[in-house]
């Protein structure tokens, strides 16, 4: 069965883009700061996401703005918003983040943020930032519990699509992602794929909804975990508003370019149709470090 991208950017659409960003990003000469990428226990694919970070500076002319770092523990306990712009968990297993940072790394990281810092989460690191987990409820691989870090008010519960394992790429697939206007009105469309493996969904919790209004969907998934019908239902891109600082929370993979990968670990279909949606991929993750760096 041949799947496709729900589409790709022309180059109107494209133009428009880039204009919107232009207006939207920081002058080049502006004081260069720091991004920090964490890499200690239980990060996984960080070539992939330096090459997308790094990407999305480029589209945003900000390479000369930004130094991209990569950081471990011990940095993160002392992260501060005079030096670093923007901290980036990427995806893997929270459970070692959990281990690594506990008590003053999170605390590090929350005051961080409640400062005016920003947080990109993927996968492990959106885990790692929602209130509670859930995943793979009933199953060997199951974890539920609560987290210090509190930055999507709700329950981040998964897998979206079966077949997940750790160390391997069983359960990778090209998830069908429903943009909502923040994204829509930029790309003008209203859907793509991304790369997924193991990600959550963002669900709030009866006692989550007083905080609910901090929290904006970006992104749902075509398919979901929760049968609930509701504004939140099938959230996989979130951003969330926490003291001064900004949070945006991904099950899903905008940071990773297709021509990354090493092609001998996924199916060619799988990478046939990333390929087709990677304009548009690229777009995606450059719009969301574009709002994060334009956080003052």
């Amino acid at each position: 069965m041949q799947i496709r991208c729900a589409a790709r950017l022309s180059f109107a659409q494209y133009r428009n883009f880039a204009s919107f960003l232009t207006e939207k990003t920081f002058s080049k000469f502006e004081i260069m700061t720091n991004i920090w990428i964490y890499t200690d226990d239980g990060a996984a694919n960080i070539d992939l996401v330096v090459h997308g970070v790094k990407e999305a500076l480029q589209t945003l002319a900000l390479q000369d703005s930004y130094t991209v770092e990569l950081v471990k523990a011990d940095d993160i306990r002392n992260i501060s918003t005079s030096s670093v712009k923007l901290l980036i968990i990427p995806g893997g297993r929270a459970t070692p983040y959990i281990k690594k940072l506990a008590g003053n790394g999170c605390y590090g990281i929350d005051r961080y943020i409640q400062q005016g810092g920003c947080y990109l989460g993927f996968g492990a690191g959106a885990y790692f930032a929602s209130k509670s987990v859930e995943f793979e409820k009933g199953s060997p691989l199951e974890i539920c519990r609560n987290n210090q870090l509190e930055f999507f008010p709700g329950t981040a519960r998964g897998t979206v699509y079966s077949g997940f394992q750790y160390n391997a790429n069983d359960g990778a697939t090209a998830a069908t992602i429903l943009l909502e206007d923040l994204l829509a009105s930029q790309l003008a469309i209203n859907s793509c794929r991304l790369y997924y493996n193991g990600g959550c969904e963002f669900i709030p919790t009866p006692q989550s909804n007083v905080d609910m209004h901090q929290v904006q969907v970006l992104a749902r998934y075509k398919d979901r975990v929760s049968s609930d019908d509701n504004v939140w239902s099938g959230a996989a891109i979130v951003k969330c508003s926490v003291g001064n600082g900004l949070v945006i929370l991904s099950g899903v993979h905008p940071e990773f370019p297709v021509d990354q990968f090493d092609r001998s670990k996924y199916s060619s279909e799988l990478l046939s149709v990333l390929q087709e949606c990677e304009s548009v991929r690229k777009s995606i993750m450059s719009i969301l470090i574009n709002i994060l760096l334009s956080v003052y």
